[in-house]
C-alpha cells in the first residue's frame, strides 16, 4: 500500500489547510445573498475574489470539481 493510501484508510486529512472556517464560509453566504459584492467579502476574509464566488455559489467543495467515474 502506497503512503498515500495509508494516510487515507488511518483519515489523515490531506492537502493544504483550508483559510476560512465552515462557520466563515456560512457567512460569506448570507452576506452574498445581502447584497455585499465580491470584492468587499474578498477583502474582509482575506482571499480572492473568485474563492469567495466559489463558496457563495456552492461550487467550492472538491467533490463538485471531480469528474464522475466511467463505469466498464
Amino acid at each position: 500500500m502506497g503512503n498515500s493510501k495509508q494516510r487515507l484508510v488511518l483519515g489523515v486529512k490531506m492537502g493544504r489547510p483550508a483559510r476560512i472556517t465552515k462557520l466563515q464560509q456560512q457567512e460569506i453566504k448570507v452576506l452574498r445573498q445581502s447584497g455585499a459584492t465580491l470584492k468587499e467579502l474578498a477583502l474582509e476574509y482575506e482571499i480572492s475574489t473568485s474563492t469567495v464566488s466559489r463558496i457563495a455559489t456552492g461550487t467550492d467543495s472538491h467533490r463538485s470539481r471531480k469528474r464522475p467515474k466511467k463505469e466498464n
